[in-house]
């Protein structure tokens, strides 16, 4: 009884090491992402807020002035290795 007990104790662990490690990835791809965009000389003056979703996919949030910035952003989150997936939600004013 009692090794079926550690046992499910390891496991469990192991779980949840494994998901503390892709919250990690997922952060990171966000953090790369958020750099990119605040790079970018026609979007740094904008807040735009860069979230990690429990995949690997990021969620754009937050408003620019045009279109065309909106879709700038969502390019270069796009452009980071690992990212399958952006949501974009930034509102443009124009």
């Amino acid at each position: 009884m009692k090794r079926s007990a550690l046992l499910a104790l390891v496991a469990f662990a192991a779980l949840n090491t494994a998901h503390a490690s892709d919250a990690c990835v997922w952060g990171c791809l966000a953090m790369k992402a958020k750099a990119a965009i605040d790079a970018d000389p026609a979007l740094k003056k904008f807040d735009i807020q860069v979230k990690a979703t429990d995949t690997y996919d990021v969620k754009l949030s937050g408003s620019v002035d045009e279109g065309e910035q909106m879709a700038q952003a969502g390019m270069l989150a796009e452009g980071i290795k690992g990212v399958k997936f952006v949501f974009n939600d930034i509102m443009p004013k124009n």
